[in-house]
């Protein structure tokens, strides 16, 4: 029988580098932990997660005939992944696992503003007190370039999230993704060099502004790269249906009774 206890300090250390004695407004575009509960005999931690209702937008991708989506719902995926990303950012947390597998679609995105959510939180990390994160992982395809030339002691600034990112907005419009090979070592090779390609016959109908917001996600240099703050203010976002999403967001999302006061020992 599993008990139900506080944490051991144990486990505090080993699974909470994240949130351990942090209180903050934990926006609807986060998979939320709901409780956690150990087996002591056993040094087991279970963690009961949000139970989110969708398909991860891999598949969702998949469910459409041409493997891509219209620029109209794309926006409303990528402007949730980006506040998301923002917020993480304010709290001095890097993902580094932000892939359309482990973003999760919602079922009631036209109701709430809320379309997608941010899960997996396995490969995460803080900013260290020189403002670095540290540590080599991610995905190949969708890592940030800096992470792969990282060595063991050296570190990146918070900003891999955002490559990520425009790795996922990438694949939602064309159905493939802009760093690729025959090998995992090709992959790797690809994504380090960052060099991308607008092929004419997938992207001849994506709009220009599209395109300018993919160079900017995915620009190889992170002092360069676009903050998620200043992505929501792209002009590609810039329409009637989109302003009015993006306010309903704020307000339902990151204030009032919406607002989720986080405080948790793991992550």
């Amino acid at each position: 029988m599993h008990s139900q206890r506080p944490l051991s300090p144990l486990l505090i250390h080993v699974y909470d580098p994240l949130f351990a004695h942090v209180c903050v407004p934990l926006p609807l575009l986060l998979a939320r932990v709901q409780g956690c509960f150990e087996n002591f005999r056993e040094q087991q931690l279970f963690i009961e997660m949000e139970y989110i209702e969708g398909k991860d937008l891999f598949q969702v991708l998949k469910s459409y005939c041409d493997d891509r989506l219209r620029e109209e719902v794309a926006k409303n995926y990528l402007y949730n992944v980006l506040t998301a990303l923002n917020h993480l950012r304010t709290l001095g947390v890097a993902h580094r696992d932000v892939k359309l597998a482990n973003i999760m679609a919602t079922i009631d995105g036209d109701e709430t503003g809320i379309y997608c959510k941010i899960g997996d939180f396995g490969m995460a990390n803080t900013v260290d007190s020189d403002g670095l994160v540290r540590g080599r992982c991610g995905t190949p395809g969708y890592v940030a370039p800096e992470i792969l030339t990282a060595t063991a002691k050296s570190g990146y600034k918070n900003r891999v999230d955002v490559f990520s990112a425009g790795v996922v907005l990438y694949t939602l419009l064309c159905g493939y993704e802009p760093f690729y090979g025959e090998t995992d070592k090709e992959v790797v090779a690809a994504n380090k060099a960052a060099v991308v390609e607008f092929h004419e016959l997938q992207w001849a109908k994506i709009s220009d502004e599209a395109k300018d917001l993919i160079g900017l996600l995915l620009e190889k240099d992170p002092e360069v790269r676009i903050h998620p703050r200043d992505a929501m203010k792209h002009a590609w976002f810039d329409d009637a249906n989109a302003k009015k999403l993006h306010k309903r967001q704020v307000d339902e999302a990151l204030e009032g009774g919406e607002e989720a006061m986080f405080k948790c020992n793991i992550l």
